[in-house]
């Protein structure tokens, strides 16, 4: 009969005295190396598929801008045209129903206006072309819309041409407001200056 302990050294020692202990960590770490690199794959592919959206998206928005920048002149003419023509005309109705038409093409690619009389102005969205001084409205507000701003995702395409509210009374009440300080600063100064 064989021996017990034979048995045991025959199946603990495999090729070239390596033994099943090491055999296992060997595949352990194998099997940890492959595990890695397809965790570091996966994530190569997941960053190239974020980039390419992200350089889908950039040019997507710069087509689009540089198409609406183009259009833009046309619309405004358009919009012209419109306020120049009676309300009474036979073709107002059916020049209203083409820019509401074309506002909402403008719209379905994302493109917003930046600009409506009342908001605040926002030198980000708008430029100031020139002041209206009125008492019954609030300082810095729109009250006219000269030429139209549009954004696309965050992106101006275009800055709103503006006319901004400036309240006289604030402006007098700013004013002397600051006369006073210096009045009080020039004071100060002469106090010290004496004492």
């Amino acid at each position: 009969m064989n021996n017990p302990d034979e048995n045991n050294e025959e199946v603990s020692e495999i090729d070239n005295g390596k033994t099943i202990t090491d055999e296992i960590d060997t595949v352990i770490n194998e099997r940890d190396q492959y595990k890695n690199i397809a965790q570091r794959a996966q994530a190569d592919l997941i960053n190239y598929k974020n980039r390419v959206a992200e350089e889908r998206e950039a040019t997507y928005v710069m087509i689009v801008s540089r198409f609406v920048s183009n259009l833009l002149p046309i619309i405004d003419n358009f919009n012209r045209a419109i306020s120049s023509m009676p309300d009474d005309n036979s073709w107002y109705q059916g020049v209203i129903m083409i820019e509401k038409s074309l506002n909402e093409l403008v719209e379905s690619e994302g493109i917003s206006q930046t600009a409506k009389p009342g908001m605040d102005f926002d030198p980000k969205y708008h430029e100031a072309i020139m002041t209206i001084e009125d008492e019954t409205k609030n300082e810095g507000t729109i009250a006219d819309i000269i030429a139209q701003g549009y954004e696309l995702k965050g992106r101006i395409i275009r800055p709103a041409q503006v006319t901004v509210i400036r309240n006289v009374n604030n402006v007098n009440n700013e004013k002397e407001d600051i006369d006073v300080e210096s009045q009080n600063n020039s004071s100060e100064t002469e106090g010290d200056n004496n004492g």
